[in-house]
């Protein structure tokens, strides 16, 4: 793809959004979303929440969801499918639907979030996870690639550009006229890199 159709975006922490979950139960801080209307349904979504009692998740039928755990003792996630996931440290990860009647159980008081969540018709979503304090080498093949770390700043190079700096909190968003195929060097640590396609 030629360089000139690529673009990218960093938004802070402020431009990111407070809402109320579908429940009732809680708040979501949305980070990003794609969707053709503001009232039609989204095509994906990225955002994080506290997790402070035992319940349900709100009801997402027809998306695929990935959470991953920033902060906390730890949870269990009792899916309507049969499926069952364990979160005991930081940076755990599970991918399941979001249909109707998936429940959380807290160990240990409540959790901190990262929630990633595409339309199952139109969208599949992969995350890379780098813990380790460290340089890496990323492929991308989406058509919208995004990284979040929470709590450290990011940099990101490509061979003969200028080096972007991602403070710790600000969510980078690429995206372009066709699918994205390239490599990035990102260094950093505790970095969730998304690809969306």
């Amino acid at each position: 793809m030629p360089e000139n159709t690529m673009k990218y975006t960093i938004i802070p922490p402020s431009d990111f959004l407070d809402l109320p979950w579908k429940n009732g139960q809680g708040v979501t801080r949305e980070l990003m979303i794609k969707q053709t209307k503001k009232d039609a349904p989204f095509d994906w979504r990225i955002s994080r929440a506290v997790v402070d009692r035992d319940g349900f998740f709100s009801d997402f039928s027809g998306y695929d969801r990935i959470l991953i755990m920033l902060e906390g003792k730890g949870m269990d996630l009792f899916c309507a499918t049969g499926e069952n996931h364990k979160f005991r440290s930081p940076y755990d990860l599970a991918q399941f639907s979001g249909d109707a009647g998936t429940r959380a159980t807290l160990l240990n008081g409540p959790i901190q979030d990262f929630n990633i969540m595409v339309r199952k018709d139109r969208y599949s979503a992969s995350v890379d996870l780098f813990k380790a304090q460290g340089r890496y080498d990323l492929e991308i093949n989406a058509t919208d690639f995004l990284i979040y770390a929470p709590e450290h700043d990011t940099f990101l190079n490509r061979p003969g550009k200028n080096e972007i700096h991602l403070p710790a909190g600000h969510l980078f968003h690429q995206t372009g006229e066709a699918k994205l195929c390239h490599s990035w060097q990102i260094q950093g640590k505790n970095m969730i890199c998304i690809q969306i396609k």
